[in-house]
């Protein structure tokens, strides 16, 4: 397949449901980025929510919670990572750490977020 072919393939594996699953992919049509997600600032965390690529994880305990039970099985999943198994408590103090994080959001990123999220 020639690579004018294989952006087109892709193109149209990016509209197709569940095309956003492919990550990075989209963008530089590299296949070595299948499934990679932008890493988002931990600034202002717990003013972005839903988290994640697919704003599956409604709250910031929902993250630590997945994490902490190593995530969920997938072919694009990070094979590194275990279970963290931290206890209750462990997870509210970060959860309170991730929180701390947070100031008042100026207002060009609130309404530039807030409209994002509106499409």
């Amino acid at each position: 397949m020639s690579a004018p072919n294989a952006r087109e393939l892709i193109d149209a594996l990016g509209r197709e449901e569940g095309g956003d699953e492919l990550g990075r992919m989209l963008q530089s049509y590299l296949v070595f980025d299948l499934g990679s997600f932008r890493t988002p600032t931990l600034r202002n965390i717990a003013l972005t929510a839903p988290y994640f690529h697919d704003g599956s994880a409604e709250t910031l305990g929902d993250v630590v919670r997945f994490y902490n039970e190593g995530g969920r099985r997938n072919l694009n999943r990070e094979w590194d990572l275990n279970a963290l198994n931290l206890t209750d408590a462990e997870q509210r103090d970060l959860v309170a750490f991730l929180e701390s994080l947070t100031g008042r959001m100026p207002e060009t990123v609130a309404a530039a977020h807030w409209d994002k999220k509106e499409r």
